[in-house]
């Protein structure tokens, strides 16, 4: 797996994903955008399956400050009970 994991001060790691290692298909683009001085404009997808959707799950740089280039595209999941993100 090509995951990047980045560590950010005192704060939890976040792992990104490559969209390649995931179900896009289940994620849909919402409006929620959030910015990062470090990072950039980060936009945020829901996770959406025949029973539940759970809104802003995930978000994803598409275009990054140049120092952060590596996680274009990549997404990342918010630490929330109906998202598991582990390690096989």
């Amino acid at each position: 797996m090509n995951a990047l994991e980045l560590l950010e001060g005192d704060l939890e790691p976040v792992i990104y994903f490559p969209r390649a290692d995931i179900g896009m298909a289940f994620l849909d683009r919402t409006e929620k955008v959030t910015h990062c001085p470090h990072k950039g404009d980060a936009t945020h997808f829901s996770i959406v399956n025949k029973s539940s959707v759970t809104e802003n799950a995930a978000w994803s740089y598409e275009d990054p400050v140049a120092a952060m280039a590596e996680i274009k595209g990549y997404v990342a999941f918010y630490r929330v009970d109906s998202v598991k993100v582990e390690q096989i």
